[in-house]
This record gives C-alpha cells, sequence and structure tokens, in this order.
C-alpha cells in the first residue's frame, strides 16, 4: 500500500478520501492500471469531475469509475 497525501494506493485502487482534489505536476502510477497524471488539475465537486490538460493512459480495461456523493473516487479493475 502506498499513501501520498489523501491518495491511497492498493492493489489497483484509487481512494481518494477528500471532495477537492488539487493534482499538479504530479504522477500517479498503479501497477495494474497504470495512471499518469501529468500538468494537469483534477477537481471534484458536489460529485461533479472536471479534468483539465490531463495525459491519462490505462493499460488494462477499466470497468467502471465510481463516483458517491461523498466524493469518494474508486478506479476498479474489469
Amino acid at each position: 500500500m502506498l499513501r501520498c497525501g489523501v491518495f491511497e494506493v492498493r492493489r489497483s485502487k484509487i481512494e481518494v478520501r477528500r471532495s477537492k482534489i488539487e493534482v499538479r505536476r504530479s504522477k500517479i502510477e498503479v501497477r495494474r492500471s497504470k495512471i499518469e497524471v501529468r500538468r494537469s488539475k483534477i477537481e471534484v465537486w458536489r460529485g461533479r469531475i472536471e479534468v483539465r490538460r490531463v495525459t491519462l493512459i490505462l493499460k488494462r480495461k477499466l470497468k467502471a469509475l465510481l463516483l458517491d456523493k461523498y466524493g469518494l473516487i474508486a478506479l476498479l479493475n474489469s
């Protein structure tokens, strides 16, 4: 398990525990489903996701992107 700020990465799963996230000049990698974020901004407001100037690379199929009312994002493998 890797923890970095509000991110918790374990077995190709990313959990975000706050409702507003900003990622700038960062790189997030998950081994089975590789995600790269570079020079970008990810914002979550009231159950809405905005991605600006983002490079997203998925090496395996992601089955679902779940966003609940608490702002929890989970990227799940198929």
